[in-house]
């Protein structure tokens, strides 16, 4: 499906009109329409009449933040929206390493998940720890593409980078390593060797931690921080909720199971033991988006899901090799988004979902209106 779509995308996207009229917003607005449809079908069965108007509002803000910022935004706004995420991204960035240093609950305003011993994982300024590192990861894309200060910019880079390191969250951490392949081989021009020789040693030294197949030294193998978070083993658990997935989608392969309140997926997760709380959706979920919708939505809606990220991609990432690396910021944007979905569940209308919308609607309006983004980015002869 993946390989199918990518050459049909990549063939269509190469015409010059495509990208003043960018095909993507064709599948966005077929998916937020499939959607409500079938908000609208679950609510005869499961959903409420409160259920239907809170979903059906949380899907609709990500295209009313797109649209409002394809059709007024300017270079003036582009600069004050970087500015506001390298803004947020400081404070919370040392907010997180306070949290983790000193005080653990200083301006903490959601989850207490343990990193390792009585340590806490940092969530800086938001609800938690992994919003915080995607969050971080997007400032470092945007430091590395607009900061002209070498000083500012590594400064920042590393600011960001260790709040990153103290969410403790792994996949923030390999989404991390992929950014700067993609920056140093595409942009940076560094041979393809090198990066991945280093990237591959990262890569290894975190699947490597967190897998129990290797014997550390006494002292480091048996410390709070090896054997509690580094080597925890969530792998096992989550493929086992992948399983009970795949074997009920049959039963409602077209349209899905509604919500978390279905008894699917109550007596699903009460099989897999996973408890009351998880069972009831207080609390845990699925640990894949692109499931999530599958199990959720059906598998009708999970696909135009894949074909509008795709889409997405394929569009930045052509404006990036043909008009301007500036375009890298949405390519990776939505790259980050897609990536993360594969362990977290992100719906378009959260955190992150949000924060796509407005840097693939910045990107559509930087080409659309056709500004100068040499007053935007730096100056890479330069550097």
């Amino acid at each position: 499906m993946y390989f199918l779509a990518t050459l049909a995308l990549e063939r269509k996207y190469k015409k010059k009109e495509y990208f003043e009229n960018p095909n993507f917003e064709k599948f966005l607005y077929i998916y937020l329409f499939v959607s409500v449809v079938l908000n609208i079908i679950h609510t005869f069965s499961i959903l409420s009449l409160k259920d239907f108007f809170v979903n059906t509002t949380n899907i609709f803000a990500f295209f009313i933040i797109y649209i409002t910022i394809k059709k007024y935004g300017d270079e003036g706004m582009i600069k004050a929206i970087y500015k506001s995420l390298l803004t947020i991204c400081v404070i919370s960035s040392l907010v997180g390493i306070y949290q983790f240093i000193v005080d653990p609950y200083f301006f903490r305003i959601g989850a207490e998940r343990l990193a390792f011993a009585d340590k806490l994982r940092s969530n800086g300024v938001f609800k938690a720890e992994y919003i915080q590192s995607y969050f971080l990861i997007s400032g470092i894309a945007v430091a590395l593409m607009t900061l002209k200060s070498r000083i500012l910019k590594y400064l920042l880079v590393a600011l960001f980078l260790i709040g990153i390191i103290f969410a403790f969250h792994r996949m923030s951490w390999v989404v991390t390593i992929i950014l700067f392949a993609i920056y140093f081989i595409k942009i940076k021009k560094v041979k393809i060797l090198y990066v991945t020789i280093v990237a591959g040693i990262a890569l290894v030294m975190i699947f490597f931690f967190s897998s129990r197949s290797f014997l550390l030294v006494d002292e480091f193998g048996h410390s709070h921080i090896v054997q509690e978070r580094l080597f925890i083993d969530t792998i096992t658990f989550r493929f086992n909720i992948y399983r009970m997935v795949l074997n009920n989608i049959p039963k409602s392969w077209l349209i899905g199971f509604g919500t978390p309140k279905s008894d699917v997926y109550y007596h699903g997760m009460l099989r897999l033991g996973a408890g009351e709380d998880w069972a009831n959706a207080e609390r845990g979920g699925l640990h894949n988006g692109f499931l999530h919708i599958m199990f959720f939505e059906g598998v009708p809606a999970m696909i135009l899901f894949i074909i509008f990220l795709l889409s997405i991609i394929f569009y930045f990432y052509y404006l990036k090799d043909k008009k301007h690396i500036f375009y890298f910021i949405p390519f990776f944007e939505v790259t980050k988004f897609t990536l993360s979905n594969i362990s977290n569940v992100f719906p378009i209308y959260g955190e992150l979902g949000l924060l796509m919308a407005i840097s693939i609607a910045v990107g559509v309006v930087a080409y659309r209106k056709k500004i100068d983004l040499n007053k935007i980015m730096v100056n890479y002869a330069d550097t």
